[in-house]
């Protein structure tokens, strides 16, 4: 089986990448959902090791995200990108027939993005008072 890699940028480029992939074990024809998306690092990195017959499920509860991944980021597997919360993965997997998944992803935390785009809510770098909304 030939993996092709994919090599498209992002704006951001995911902590412990290599070492969140490994520890994943990721089976080529596997079943798998990142359900903090962001922009995209390690869904990439996910779908570079996989066959076409595999599939991948992205969420985020960040409507930017979403259209950041759907406008930039080239995936050429099986998958699907939902603006939810993770806490529906288990309804998305219901409404996808996908009842069992290989292996989830949770990298919970703030994106450095987040917080540096003001337009955002969160008003850290800036001069202006602190402000956190999402």
């Amino acid at each position: 089986m030939t993996m092709v890699k994919y090599e498209t940028p992002t704006i951001h480029m995911p902590v412990l990448r290599d070492e969140v992939i490994a520890a994943l074990n990721l089976q080529p024809e596997g079943v798998y959902a990142d359900v903090t998306l962001g922009t995209g690092g390690h869904f990439q990195a996910i779908a570079a090791r996989l066959s076409p017959k595999a599939f991948l499920i992205g969420l985020d509860a960040d409507p930017m995200a979403i259209d950041y991944v759907r406008n930039n980021i080239r995936i050429n597997i099986p998958h699907q990108l939902f603006n939810q919360n993770f806490a529906e993965l288990e309804r998305v997997c219901y409404r996808l027939g996908r009842l069992e998944l290989d292996g989830v992803l949770f990298d919970l935390g703030l994106s450095s993005f987040a917080l540096e785009d003001t337009r955002r809510g969160f008003f850290l770098f800036k001069r202006w008072a602190a402000r956190y909304a999402f």
